[in-house]
């Protein structure tokens, strides 16, 4: 019986990692697009100590410390989708949560000079709005 293949989890090739990783029980849980972007943003804090390679060790630990500083956590990649149909339901995500983020403009502040609004607005106001405001009504 062939032996299972060994490897040193202190210095794993991303392709490794991302295999060894997705090897579970959970099934696929990271990609070498998203393991890419965390070795940027780890730096040399996940680095093997060749430049080459990722400490398994040093990657969990780094993202133990990511999620309890309240990093958000990556968008979820829906399942079932690929392609063009993938590109568009990220960028309707993405799209989304620019919305969501814009909306939140607080409170108008108190007009400084209500007659000065009124020479200026009242002209441009229909004949509707003028009456509602005037308190006339039907």
């Amino acid at each position: 019986m062939a032996d299972a293949p060994r490897f040193d989890p202190r210095r794993l090739r991303p392709g490794e990692l991302c295999r060894i990783l997705n090897s579970t029980p959970l099934g696929e849980v990271t990609s070498e697009r998203v393991l890419q972007r965390h070795r940027n943003r780890a730096g040399l804090r996940i680095d093997d100590g060749t430049g080459k390679g990722i400490d398994l060790f040093r990657y969990v630990a780094w993202l133990a410390m990511r999620r309890e500083r309240g990093a958000k956590p990556e968008p979820a990649v829906p399942s079932g989708l690929s392609g063009y149909e993938l590109h568009r339901e990220r960028a309707r995500q993405r799209n989304a949560q620019l919305s969501l983020s814009g909306r939140d403009i607080g409170e108008l502040p108190e007009v400084a000079d209500p007659a000065r609004c009124d020479r200026v607005f009242l002209p441009m106001m229909p004949a509707r709005a003028m009456a509602d405001r005037c308190g006339y009504r039907d």
